[in-house]
């Protein structure tokens, strides 16, 4: 079986729970940032996306950091 961290494309709940977060609060999140992908009539989330997003924020925290 594959673990989480295996996979390209993430289900509504493995997304929320690789980000932290409750469905409720994910989902929206998840979709804002463009994860979203859809294969039909099924929803999954995009690995990728979700890292380079988590990336590009911890870089920007590093410069503001920096600035100060």
């Amino acid at each position: 079986m594959l673990k989480i961290d295996d996979r390209d494309l993430f289900t509504r709940s493995e997304a929320c729970q690789y980000v932290g977060l409750g469905l409720t609060k994910g989902v929206p999140f998840l979709t804002g940032i463009g994860a979203r992908v859809m294969i039909g009539k099924r929803v999954y989330f995009d690995k990728k996306t979700i890292d380079t997003y988590v990336r590009k924020q911890l870089e920007d925290q590093k410069q503001e950091k920096e600035r100060t």
